[in-house]
């Protein structure tokens, strides 16, 4: 909902039980799937995450002020804290341990 008209902004689905256990069984299964990934393509699928996420930087905030109301400014500073966020994860999953 559009925080300053009360506008509709979409129609989402909400999922039951059967669909929430599902999103469970298929989390673990990528994060098995991922803890076995060699470091350099985990740090690559962060980044790839990262750069999806740069592209799609302003259709993000405009979603993010559309739903809080905050100015468009703040809402892109938003995206790029996550972006940043994404980033450096790819850098820590990168770093020798041990």
């Amino acid at each position: 909902m559009d925080a300053w008209s009360g506008e509709d902004l979409a129609q989402v689905v909400l999922a039951g039980d059967r669909e929430a256990g599902q999103a469970v069984v298929t989390a673990v299964a990528a994060s098995a799937c991922v803890r076995q990934m060699i470091t350099y393509k985990r740090s690559d699928l962060l980044l790839r995450i990262a750069s999806l996420r740069r592209e799609r930087r302003e259709e993000f905030a405009v979603v993010i002020a559309r739903e809080t109301g905050k100015p468009i400014r703040l809402a892109c500073i938003e995206v790029g804290c996550t972006i940043s966020g994404w980033e450096k994860g790819a850098e820590e999953v990168s770093r020798e341990r041990g």
